[in-house]
């Protein structure tokens, strides 16, 4: 169906900045209607979001009129479109796209890529310097830092090519010298069914250990599918209010995330960008995450499993008495005692830890005798918490 540019009843400007370590996307909302039109931008990567509301006058509405009737923009919806241009990742660059919505509910996509020449781009950059503009401080009406819930993330909308990388970093710390473990986990496709893993594991001081293979596997099918059904890419945007992290005595009640898992889609097609990082850590599993995080980890560790990379487990080399070797290394999902590793053999592998926060030193106490519950949550049966420092009370 054609519309006309009287059919439009708002647009949604999205400004796509790619830097080499992440994209920041800002979302600019126009109605068409009313006298005073108010401006929603919306801006988000994965440090955090925010929202700005802006004031401007009808006259914005006619301005993009024009211009959209300067370059005949309601006719190019449905027009194939050229392939985006390849973007460096080390130098970074902007893709510029535009959403119609039309008052028979229809929404259209412009990717600026419509026409053979130099129009759509020129077309692009009008719009966007005329928007941009329009944001005044002058005009500006409210804004507020904002913490986007996984089930509000789970709304947007975004066009991503498919999975070519995925990767699991898990990192542990004690109180004690040289008992850091780091383990990488690198899975990316090698050809048809054939998949390449690559996994680093340094322990303390130690030399790192790199070991890699191939094989044949479907996982990256079958995390498409959970990427495709879960709308993963959003969930990189999910955050929490950092005010949130103190209880009220001032004590940290927050545990840095020790597990992430980053996911890269290849965009090439897309947006020009062949690796767009999706990030999925704590904030994710804390609201509401969790079971999808796990069925993520249990396809990277049979994946390493399945490469013969798995290797016993053992604690790191410390020289101090046996029971301040029960130091919890904490993870996204809870504790995990380093006495107790090679029984978590599987989840260390992949570098994910799937227990309760209070499981590990559960079991400690329980061997040890007499337990105690720190502030932290931490079950201990030692003087001090080996998790936070605190002295038992």
């Amino acid at each position: 169906m054609e519309h006309s540019i009287n059919d439009i009843v708002s647009i949604n400007f999205r400004i796509i900045n790619i830097l080499s370590s992440f994209i920041h996307t800002k979302d600019i909302e126009i109605p068409f209607a009313g006298d005073d039109i108010v401006i929603t931008e919306s801006e988000r990567d994965i440090h955090d979001s925010s929202v700005k509301k802006y004031s401007a006058s009808a006259e914005l509405a006619d301005q993009v009129r024009s211009v959209f009737e300067q370059y005949d923009i309601t006719g190019w919806p449905g027009k194939p479109s050229a392939l985006p241009k390849v973007i460096d990742e080390d130098r970074g660059g902007t893709i510029n796209l535009l959403f119609i919505r039309f008052s028979d509910d229809c929404e259209e996509l412009v990717t600026f890529r419509e026409t053979p020449d130099e129009t759509s781009r020129e077309a692009g950059m009008t719009l966007r310097r005329l928007i941009l503009d329009s944001l005044k401080e002058e005009n500006l009406l409210s804004a507020e830092t904002v913490y986007p819930k996984l089930s509000e993330c789970k709304k947007i909308h975004e066009e991503h090519g498919p999975i070519c990388r995925i990767e699991s970093h898990y990192f542990s710390t004690g109180m004690m010298a040289f008992s850091n473990l780091t383990i990488d986990v690198t899975i990316e496709a090698a050809g048809p069914g054939i998949i390449k893993v690559t996994r680093r594991e340094q322990r303390g001081n130690e030399p790192e250990q790199i070991k890699s293979a191939e094989t044949d596997s479907d996982i990256m099918d079958r995390l498409q599918a959970i990427s495709d059904e879960e709308n993963l890419p959003v969930w990189t945007y999910v955050a929490i209010d950092p005010e949130k992290f103190c209880r009220n005595d001032g004590m940290m009640d927050y545990f840095p995330p020790s597990c992430d898992i980053t996911i890269y889609y290849d965009d090439t097609l897309v947006t020009g960008i062949s690796k767009v990082r999706c990030s999925i850590g704590d904030a994710v599993c804390r609201l509401g995450g969790r079971e999808v995080y796990g069925r993520i980890s249990d396809l990277i560790a049979e994946a390493t499993e399945k490469a013969g990379l798995i290797q016993e487990s053992a604690p790191p080399k410390m020289a101090m008495p046996m029971e301040m070797a029960t130091a919890t290394a904490w993870g996204p999902f809870g504790g995990m005692n380093l006495a107790a590793m090679a029984a978590q053999q599987k989840a260390t592998v992949a570098g994910f830890v799937l227990q309760t926060p209070t499981q590990g030193n559960a079991d400690a106490a329980t061997a040890t005798g007499s337990s105690w519950t720190c502030t932290c949550g931490s079950v201990n049966t030692t003087r001090f918490c080996p998790n936070c420092g605190g002295a038992r009370i």
